[in-house]
């Protein structure tokens, strides 16, 4: 049996983070970086060629997010660093009814690049 410990991090206790819908300028940055990871994922893993992938990830967020923000059952929010305002990563979900049970179904969920590291995902 392993014994437990409290988790220790190199860094400080971060600042709380908050949830705040997503914004027009937070959207275009999240589809610009999602779609490209998610065209960079599915080329890693073979699933797509290089040249088509850019094109066929913006058509499946296209088919999953068709008025953007707006959307139904699709929730889209940044995460906040509650004491700076600043925006340090998002989570994108859907309310999807699964076996006749309404369910949140977690597409992405990110900390931006810049941000990773400063005890925001722990």
């Amino acid at each position: 049996m392993l014994a437990s410990s409290p988790m220790q991090s190199d860094h400080a206790t971060p600042n709380p983070a908050v949830l705040q819908p997503m914004s027009d300028a937070g959207y275009a940055r999240f589809w610009r970086e999602s779609v490209a990871g998610y065209a960079d994922d599915k080329v890693a893993a073979g699933q797509w060629l290089a040249e088509n992938a850019q094109a066929q990830s913006a058509a499946e967020f296209a088919g999953l997010l068709p008025q953007g923000l707006a959307t139904p059952d699709q929730h889209l929010f940044e995460i906040v660093d509650a004491a700076s305002g600043q925006a340090v990563g998002h989570l994108w979900f859907a309310i999807e009814l699964r076996h006749g049970v309404r369910i949140a179904y977690v597409y992405d969920l990110a900390v931006h690049p810049e941000h990773q590291r400063h005890g925001h995902a722990t």
